[in-house]
């Protein structure tokens, strides 16, 4: 016998469907071999835009994650699309909406990306209100509470001792959008469960992060040597793009002729030249690039009979060379830095 469906009810089963295919919440994930080829509507590889494009009067902002387990890639970069989003509108407004997802698996880890996307004047006139009260009437409250739930609680509950690559991965995420000191702990703890990467990460949070600079200056805390000490640690580990850091910061440190003395400028560069050379031989562009560059300001540099100590050094490296064998030299480095 056959069943004869009532237009209200077909009408109330057609809406539920409707609804949730348009799910104001999340784009419909795909685990994909590679996301760099995904197209929107418009035929765009929306995977591989900048953070914040624009267009058609709206706004969209791409949010990209990575972690071993496929739920939290997908939730973290959710949240960092929806964290560019605020940083521009002031808060989530309801209309906003994440269109797009994907997921792709790259060895033992899920790469995440998600577009949320938004009108141009309703996050311009958002970004506008200032009484709390208004904005909280026009804030989507579930997209609000995604992020708020997750950017507290739950990524301090992903982060454990067990979890050490979370870790790393919640860090670079708090670096961007939280607090520069809880990213600071994490890459620490990623660090201290062998995690190379985690010293290297700790290392620029504790030069780089601005909170995290003041907090130990404010302590008479020496956080530049801190993370020097990281970085060597990382590069003498095997992770050799940490040799270029470490050089650099010696580099860094030479240029301050006001704090340093001839003697102390001479040491930073020699430290400095070994670590680019060293990661320039392991084969790391950046590092043979970096070595040519130094090369050429220090030759300049002795041209306009500067500095006789800092001389010995670059001729410890190169000898007594003319210009031209200089610029030889030089052009030589940066050919091997070259990007195929």
């Amino acid at each position: 016998m056959s069943r004869i469906y009532s237009p209200i009810l077909l009408f109330l089963v057609l809406h539920f469907l409707i609804s949730c295919s348009s799910n104001e919440l999340v784009g419909q994930d795909s685990l994909e071999r590679s996301c760099r080829e995904q197209k929107d509507t418009l035929g765009i590889r929306w995977t591989v835009t900048n953070i914040r494009t624009q267009g058609s009067g709206r706004v969209w902002f791409l949010g990209k994650a990575v972690s071993k387990d496929r739920l939290t890639s997908i939730q973290l970069s959710d949240v960092s699309a929806l964290f560019y989003l605020t940083k521009e509108c002031g808060f989530i407004p309801k209309e906003a909406k994440i269109i797009e997802r994907c997921t792709e698996k790259q060895k033992d880890e899920y790469v995440s990306y998600s577009r949320v996307n938004v009108k141009d004047i309703i996050c311009k006139n958002s970004s506008s209100i200032n009484t709390p009260s208004i904005s909280k009437a026009l804030q989507h409250k579930r997209l609000t509470e995604l992020m708020n739930r997750y950017s507290n609680e739950s990524r301090a509950k992903v982060c454990t001792e067990e979890t050490p690559r979370d870790c790393l991965y919640l860090a670079s995420f708090e670096h961007k959008h939280g607090s520069g000191l809880k990213a600071l702990k994490m890459a620490e703890v990623a660090c201290k469960n062998a995690i190379i990467e985690g010293c290297r990460d700790a290392g620029f949070y504790m030069i780089y992060n601005k909170q995290v600079s003041d907090h130990f200056w404010d302590k008479s805390i020496d956080f530049e040597k801190r993370g020097r000490d990281l970085f060597k640690r990382a590069c003498s580990e095997g992770l050799i793009s940490s040799c270029v850091d470490y050089g650099n910061e010696w580099e860094r440190m030479s240029t301050r002729d006001w704090a340093r003395t001839e003697e102390e400028r001479a040491g930073d560069l020699n430290i400095a030249f070994y670590n680019y050379k060293y990661s320039c031989d392991k084969g790391l562009k950046e590092g043979c690039v970096r070595y040519g560059f130094l090369l050429q300001r220090l030759y300049y540099a002795k041209e306009d009979g500067r500095n006789n100590l800092i001389d010995k050094v670059l001729e410890s490296y190169i000898g007594k060379k003319t210009k031209k064998d200089i610029e030889r030299k030089v052009k030589s480095y940066f050919n091997k830095g070259k990007i195929e």
